[in-house]
């Protein structure tokens, strides 16, 4: 059968006395490629029924049904079905059951293992018996007469092979020949068919089946070319009689390329190539099936989504091919820590899916989780390299948080949203309230999306001042936005913005609006202050962040000394060498750094001498209690010194009393910014305090 003809509905009679096994093939069916018309009996009156009406392309059978027989059902089709080729599905059957079976005329056997494979062994089929028609069609003109015979035989466009019933070859097509190695303009002496298979038990079964019923047809086996290299041929033999004797014609099509086409198109539409693990559709599949099992056993079925932490870190500061290494270990370990039954799949780019079978109760999965998470208790060795990675997870039960596949996964991926936002390395269980948090996160990060492109956002400037002088020192530009007509406070959207990527446009807005201001208060002869700004570790760690920022500087020619940059401890600990590289050259086109939140971090001294600051911001919880706890006034002290003994400046932050200034003072702070001076203001009147000022 051609491409075409696969392309129209193809008129299937299925027959199968179970409800569940019947769904899940038809489920199969109708999401291949085959556009099939099913017809589904369950017994054999409604065969006999059906079959009055119905004239089908292809019969799929299962084996085993209560009151008809596997070979009542071959019988009745081959006498009454031309060219319909029959498939049996089965459990686990022997090599003799199935031979048997393809004896008495089953194109294929199927087991339900593999089911998914029953759309290729359909087509396979079809087009098979299409060329059964075309060959037998062909044969019939081979009849009328011998110049006719072997011009179609020599030009037709399949191996043909006539042989004895003993298999020696007595005539054989150019084509035949071709295929097979040989010369094309002369036939080989004492030429057996008998001598193209590389395996004697597909030889035997071969012959001991064409002997038996006078036919076989759609047979694969692997055959050796004249020059020993092996292929895989698909047979079509018949057995004619000529004169009372008896003779055997054959047609044979290389379908080695095919075969390896068909493996590699059924893997990658069911298995994951990196790792070998099932991908979201097949797991989809064994899920639906779980359910189907569980509802029957009263029993649970629990859905993991899990997600790699920081993997897109990874995958940047040390390549993807570490990556990917990593993504094969992880697989295995998965793979080794569940229990029989149970399945791990991938699922996105550093996302597992993790299907547990046969819950009885919630101890069952909460025992699994553990030993999930004790794979990333210990290191990964990767290359020469020791990486502590781990994972998040989200969790959702049937039949309480979902009743098909679909339902689980998507609610075990608003779980593992949760346990994200929770911090690294936890996991989250499925409730409703999650569902409503989760669709508000997905609505807030649209608007958004739509708040950068349509210029949404507002800078307000918060000022810093001398604490000696009282003098206006700077400001740092703070992020502000309006939705609807609604302030949204920054604790809310900022980290959306860093969880969905959107920080890194709207990083850029803020540097180019900072740019632009300062160039307007030149241009107007405004007094221009340094101004500082904060740069998110995630478009820090850009491998174009440096490049840029310079750009933007360039394209509002403005001053590079009054742009501060603000990092935190997190962001340059990272990648200590990668931040000293980007930091050196802003600082030598005249930028100015600042370490913001010093001592919520990491607070690496070593790190503080390595890097070129220039300020370091106290974070407001030291300076909250400067003026009545002891240990703030002595730690804050500390900081002083070691800042101005490296040539550090330090700008205290949360200043709100008139006591916080005076200890701050005490204590050497060089600067202060707080409440106590000034909230965050608006562009206009910022303007106003600069000319007071």
């Amino acid at each position: 059968m051609g491409d075409s003809s696969l392309k129209k509905t193809i008129n299937l009679l299925l027959i199968e006395d179970l409800y569940y096994d019947a769904q899940l093939e038809k489920t199969i069916l109708e999401k291949s490629n085959l556009h099939c018309s099913i017809q589904w009996v369950s017994n054999k009156e409604e065969f006999y029924k059906t079959c009055e009406h119905f004239i089908p392309d292809v019969v799929v059978s299962d084996y085993h049904l209560p009151d008809i027989t596997t070979e009542e059902i071959l019988e009745y089709s081959n006498k009454n079905f031309t060219y319909v080729p029959v498939i049996i599905i089965s459990g686990a059957i022997g090599e003799e059951t199935t031979v048997e079976i393809i004896k008495k005329g089953a194109v294929d056997v199927v087991l339900k293992e593999h089911l998914f494979k029953l759309p290729q062994v359909i087509e396979r089929a079809l087009a098979e018996s299409q060329k059964r028609r075309e060959l037998d069609d062909a044969l019939e003109v081979l009849t009328k007469t011998r110049h006719l015979q072997a011009l179609i035989l020599q030009n037709i466009p399949v191996g043909i092979i006539v042989a004895t019933k003993d298999g020696e070859v007595i005539e054989i097509n150019k084509h035949a020949l071709s295929v097979l190695g040989y010369d094309t303009e002369s036939k080989p002496e004492h030429f057996s068919a008998k001598s193209f298979f590389v395996e004697g038990s597909q030889r035997t079964h071969f012959f001991k089946v064409l002997n038996a019923k006078g036919i076989i047809q759609n047979y694969e086996a692997k055959v050796y070319r004249k020059d020993g290299r092996v292929r895989i041929f698909s047979f079509y033999a018949v057995m004619h009689t000529i004169d009372e004797e008896q003779y055997i014609l054959t047609a044979i099509i290389d379908v080695t390329e095919q075969k390896a086409l068909e493996e590699r198109v059924l893997f990658l539409s069911f298995f994951d190539p990196l790792t070998q693990l099932p991908n979201r559709a097949l797991l989809k599949d064994r899920i639906d099936l779980a359910l189907m099992r569980a509802r029957h056993n009263k029993r649970y079925v629990a859905v993991i989504a899990l997600d790699i932490d920081r993997f897109k870190y990874v995958n940047d500061s040390l390549g993807h091919k570490i990556g990917d290494d990593i993504l094969i270990e992880i697989s295995q370990k998965l793979s080794k820590s569940l229990r029989d039954g149970d399945v791990v799949a991938r699922i996105g780019n550093d996302e597992f899916g993790i299907m547990l079978i046969d819950i009885a109760r919630n101890e069952d999965v909460i025992a699994v989780i553990n030993k999930i998470r004790n794979i990333f208790t210990l290191p990964f060795h990767v290359d020469t390299h020791e990486l502590l990675i781990t994972a998040s997870m989200g969790v959702a039960l049937f039949p309480d948080d979902g009743n098909n596949a679909e339902e689980l996964l998507q609610n075990a991926d608003i779980a593992l949203a949760k346990a994200r936002q929770q911090g690294r390395f936890t996991c989250e269980f499925y409730t409703k309230d999650l569902n409503k948090k989760v669709s508000d996160y997905i609505s807030l990060e649209a608007k958004l999306k739509r708040a950068i492109a349509q210029n949404e956002f507002e800078l307000y400037y918060q000022p810093y001042f001398n604490i000696k002088t009282s003098k206006l020192a700077g400001m740092e530009a703070l992020l502000r936005w309006n939705s609807e007509g609604k302030v949204v406070s920054p604790a809310t959207f900022i980290p959306i913005l860093e969880d969905s990527g959107l920080i890194i446009d709207a990083g850029r807005w803020i540097i180019e609006e900072v740019c632009r201001q300062l160039s307007l208060w030149k241009n107007a002869g405004l007094p221009v202050n340094p101004i500082s700004l904060n740069v998110s570790p995630i478009q820090f760690q850009q491998s174009d962040f440096k490049d840029m920022v310079m750009d933007i500087i360039s394209s509002y020619t403005t001053d590079a000394g009054y742009i501060v940059l603000e990092i935190t401890e997190t962001t340059y600990m990272r990648n200590i060498d990668y931040t000293k590289e980007v930091m050196q050259k802003l600082k030598d086109a005249g930028l100015h750094f600042a370490i913001d939140d010093f001592g919520t971090g990491y607070s690496s001294l070593s790190s503080l001498l390595a890097l070129p600051f220039d300020y370091l911001k106290i974070d407001r919880s030291f300076v909250m209690n400067v003026d009545v706890e002891p240990h703030a006034t002595v730690l804050i002290r500390a900081i002083n010194t070691m800042a101005h003994t490296i040539g550090i400046r330090t700008i205290a932050e949360g200043v709100e009393t008139q006591a916080q200034l005076h200890s701050l003072l005490d204590l050497r702070c060089d600067y202060a910014q707080g409440f106590y001076f000034s909230r965050p203001l608006q562009i206009d009147k910022l303007e106003k305090l600069l000319l007071e000022k």
